[in-house]
C-alpha cells in the first residue's frame, strides 16, 4: 500500500517487501422450528503467504531466504554494482485461505538519483510448474545492454502494469497444489552499457504483493461474478490526517480505503480523479471536488447545514462526479433557500445505489423552494431522493436519465414535490417511483417518462391533485406504459397553460400510450382546450387501461 511504504537506503540497487495478508470471519444461518437445524454458512478467508528465494550459485538453483514480511535487509538488496551485473529474486505465492484470490504485484519508487535508467528488470510466472521446475530455473545471464526490448528499464519500474493475472484457487480438499500456488520470478541488473554518470548511484523502492477476491466460486445461483467489483487499493487509511496524506499523494486513477470506523470531522478537498471506497465511513463536514472524474463509494455523509451555509453538502465545481452506495444527509431541517445537497454545476452527476435525505422546514418550504440535485447532466440508477422539498427543481436537472429511482419525503412526511421543471430538455424517468406529495409534478419542455408510477396512496388530503400536470411542449413528450395509483379526486395526467410556461400546445408531440390507472380517481387524463391536435376521449382510452376512469377534454 502507498500509505504503508517503507525504504532502506543504500548504496545501489535496494528493494523492500510490504505484503498485504487478508482473513475472514465466521457467521451463523438464523434457524426457527420449521426449518431443518444446523444450518450454518462458514465465510471463507482469504489468506497469502509468500516465500522469498535469491539465486546460490553454488547450490546451482534458488535457495529460500525468507517468507512473508521478513526482517532485514530488502530482499532484492545490492551494493557495489557495475555495469553488467544481474540478479533475480524467485517469489512463491501460496494462498493459504480457501476462497480464491487474484493476486497483483506492484513496485512503488521512494528515491532515485537517475540510476533508475541504467538499470533493467523482467517479470515472468511459473503457472503449472512445480517446486523442483522453478528452484532449478536459471535466470537471464548477461550482459544486456539498453538496447535490448526483452526487459524494461527501471525508469518505467513504478508505472509497471502486472498483465500476468495470477489467480489462485482456494486451498480446499482436492484442490491441486498448481491451483492453490504460483511463481514470480523477478530478473533484474545493470545494463553493460552503462556509463559514468551513473557511479555511486541509488534506487530505492518497495515491493507490494496484494490479494483480493477472484470470481471463482459460485453463489447460490450459480454466479461467480458477485465479486467482480473487488479491488486493489492504493491507499488504505484509518483516520482523517492519514486521509489527507493519502489525498495529496495520490495520483489520478489510485483508489483510497477507508476503515469502516472512520469518522471525518473536517472539510475534504479530492483534487485528484481518485475513488474513495468508504466502506461505510462517516463524514460529518462538506466534501468539495475540484478533479474530474472522482469517485465515492460508500460514504455515509451526515452533516448539519445553516440556513446561510454555502456551498452545498458534497459540491464539484463543474466536474463529472459518481456516486455508488452513499447516503448523503442533511441533518437539520436549515438550509439556504434553494439549497441543494450535491451541487456538479454543468458537470455530470452519475449515482448509483444512493439515498439522498434532504429535510427542510415545512412551513418555509414553497416559498424557499429547496431542492436536491444541480447538474449539467445526471445518471441515476437505483437511487431514493427523500425531502421535504423538491426532488428536481427549475434548471437544476434538465438533460440525462433517472432509473429505478424513488422520490418521497422524510420521516412519514410528504415531500413538496417530486419534480417541478418547465425546462427539461430530454430528461428521461424509467422504472422510478413518484409518492405523490403537496404538489403534483410539475413539466414543460421535452422529456419521457416510461414505466414508471405515480402513487397517490399517501398524498394529503389538500395535497397534489394530478400525477402530472405539462403546461407545454418544446419537443417530444412521452409518457408511457406507466401506472398510476388514483384516489378520491385525483387526476393521472393533465395537459394544462400558465402564462409562465413558455412553449407549444401541440398534443401531438404528447404521446400517452400504454399507461394503466388504478383506483378512481377524478379522471385519468384531463386536457385543456388551450392543446391542438387532441385526440379524442376515445382514443385515449384506446391507448391507455382506464380502469373506469374517464379522460376529459376541453
Amino acid at each position: 500500500m502507498k500509505s504503508q511504504k517503507r525504504s532502506l537506503l543504500a548504496s545501489g540497487l535496494c528493494l523492500l517487501l510490504s505484503v498485504l495478508l487478508l482473513a475472514g470471519s465466521t457467521f451463523a444461518w438464523f434457524t426457527d422450528s420449521v426449518s431443518n437445524t444446523g444450518n450454518t454458512i462458514q465465510a471463507g478467508d482469504l489468506k497469502v503467504d509468500l516465500y522469498w528465494f535469491k539465486w546460490d550459485t553454488k547450490a546451482n538453483q534458488f535457495v529460500q531466504v525468507g517468507m512473508n514480511e521478513w526482517p532485514g535487509t530488502g530482499k532484492m538488496s545490492a551494493q557495489n554494482w557495475e555495469p553488467g551485473q544481474s540478479d533475480a529474486l524467485l517469489v512463491r505465492v501460496d494462498n493459504m485461505g480457501s476462497l480464491a484470490s487474484k493476486v497483483k504485484l506492484s513496485f512503488d519508487v521512494t528515491e532515485d538519483s537517475g540510476l533508475s535508467k541504467a538499470l533493467w528488470f523482467n517479470v515472468t510466472t511459473g503457472t503449472g510448474k512445480s517446486y523442483g521446475e522453478m528452484i532449478g530455473t536459471k535466470p537471464t545471464q548477461g550482459p544486456i545492454y539498453s538496447s535490448n526490448s526483452t526487459v524494461t528499464c527501471m525508469s518505467e519500474l513504478e508505472d509497471w502494469e502486472d498483465n500476468l493475472n495470477i489467480v489462485l484457487e482456494g486451498q480446499n480438499e482436492g484442490t491441486a497444489e498448481s491451483k492453490w500456488r504460483n511463481w514470480y520470478l523477478i530478473e533484474y541488473g545493470m545494463y553493460a552499457d552503462a556509463g559514468n554518470e551513473y557511479m555511486n548511484g541509488s534506487l530505492t523502492a518497495d515491493i507490494h504483493f496484494s490479494a483480493t477476491q477472484a470470481t471463482v466460486e459460485e453463489d447460490g445461483f450459480g454466479n461467480n461474478n458477485y465479486d467482480e467489483d473487488a479491488y486493489f487499493a492504493d491507499f488504505e487509511v484509518e483516520d482523517t490526517a492519514a486521509l489527507k496524506d493519502a489525498l495529496t499523494n495520490a495520483e489520478d486513477g489510485d483508489i483510497i480505503s477507508l476503515s469502516s470506523d472512520m469518522k471525518v470531522e473536517e472539510p475534504i478537498t479530492v483534487e485528484k480523479a481518485v475513488t474513495i471506497e468508504g466502506n461505510g465511513a462517516v463524514f460529518t463536514d462538506k466534501i468539495t471536488v475540484t478533479a474530474d472524474n472522482v469517485v465515492l463509494k460508500g460514504i455515509n455523509q451526515n452533516i448539519a447545514v445553516s440556513s446561510t451555509e454555502q456551498p452545498a453538502p458534497i459540491s464539484a465545481n463543474n466536474k463529472n462526479l459518481t456516486l455508488e452506495n452513499c447516503n448523503i444527509t442533511r441533518t437539520t431541517q436549515t438550509a439556504q433557500p434553494y439549497g441543494l445537497l450535491v451541487n456538479v454545476g454543468t458537470g455530470k452527476l452519475t449515482a448509483k445505489d444512493t439515498v439522498f435525505t434532504a429535510p427542510y422546514d415545512t412551513e418555509t418550504a414553497f416559498d424557499a423552494s429547496p431542492s436536491v440535485i444541480e447538474a449539467g447532466e445526471v445518471d441515476l440508477d437505483g437511487c431514493v431522493i427523500a425531502t421535504d422539498g423538491y426532488g428536481i427543481f427549475a434548471q437544476h436537472v434538465t438533460t440525462g436519465i433517472i432509473k429505478n429511482t424513488k422520490f418521497t419525503g422524510v420521516d412519514g412526511r410528504p415531500t413538496l414535490g417530486c419534480f417541478n421543471s418547465t425546462v427539461l430538455n430530454g430528461l428521461v424517468f424509467d422504472g422510478c417511483t413518484f409518492e405523490m406529495g403537496e404538489n403534483s409534478n410539475i413539466s414543460a419542455g421535452n422529456f419521457t417518462i416510461k414505466n414508471s408510477t405515480f402513487d397517490f396512496t399517501n398524498t394529503p388530503e389538500n395535497g397534489a391533485g394530478n400525477g402530472i400536470n405539462i403546461y407545454s411542449e418544446n419537443g417530444p413528450v412521452v409518457l408511457e406504459n406507466n401506472t398510476f395509483i388514483l384516489t378520491s379526486g385525483k387526476r393521472g395526467i393533465n395537459l394544462t397553460s400558465a402564462s409562465w410556461a413558455a412553449g407549444e400546445h401541440d398534443a401531438s408531440q404528447v404521446k400517452i400510450t400504454g399507461n394503466t390507472f388504478i383506483g378512481t380517481g377524478e379522471c385519468a387524463i384531463k386536457v385543456s382546450s388551450d392543446w391542438e391536435n387532441v385526440l379524442t376521449a376515445e382514443e385515449y382510452a384506446a391507448l391507455n387501461t382506464l380502469n373506469g376512469n374517464t379522460v376529459t377534454i376541453g
